[in-house]
């Protein structure tokens, strides 16, 4: 299982990085992107999608608590129960083009611009500033609250965060034939 688990986040690094450079030519020099970097962020566009990631791994957090599922219990992540939540690493990645697809339209509309990061000087990085938390977080909950296709109906995007999660604890409970540990 680990070499398989290796191949795949190999694979998922490649088609991660081959995605970030089309976001770079898609913003033609916005809030100067030239490549996904995480933490510190050096350029306010990974800044921007750190804090939406911020926000998504809360969402899915709660989603995985609600549907009775232990955040802390990885699958494809390291499984080092209580250091850290690796269930929440591995369930968010269908989500993830949400905060992207929100930070690329905050971007594209000047709702948040290079004035609206500070330095951050432990780091030499930047972080969002105030003014451009209140932008983003107002963008983030909106878009969760806006209703999208989900299978054969339409509902909020932050109910299909639940029902996903909550599908979730079904499968696992039927692949392991027991209950998955709740928190």
């Amino acid at each position: 299982m680990d070499e398989t688990a290796g191949r795949f986040r190999g694979q998922e690094g490649t088609a991660s990085r081959l995605y970030f450079q089309a976001i770079a030519r898609y913003l033609d020099g916005r809030l100067d992107f030239q490549s996904r970097g995480k933490r510190p962020a050096y350029d306010p566009f990974n800044a921007l999608l750190n804090y939406l990631y911020g926000m998504l791994y809360t969402t899915v957090h709660l989603a995985l608590l609600k549907s009775g599922l232990d955040p802390y219990t990885g699958i494809l992540h390291a499984d080092r129960y209580g250091a850290s939540p690796t269930l929440v690493f591995d369930a968010i990645e269908p989500w993830r083009p949400w905060a992207d697809e929100v930070a690329i339209g905050l971007a594209l509309s000047g709702a948040v611009s290079e004035t609206s990061f500070e330095p951050d000087d432990r780091d030499q990085g930047l972080w969002l500033g105030a003014e451009g938390k209140s932008a983003v977080i107002d963008a983030f909950l909106a878009f969760l609250q806006e209703k999208a296709p989900y299978e054969q109906r339409t509902m909020r995007r932050g109910a299909q965060v639940d029902l996903d999660a909550q599908k979730l604890a079904v499968f696992l409970k039927d692949w392991t034939g027991e209950n998955y540990p709740v928190p």
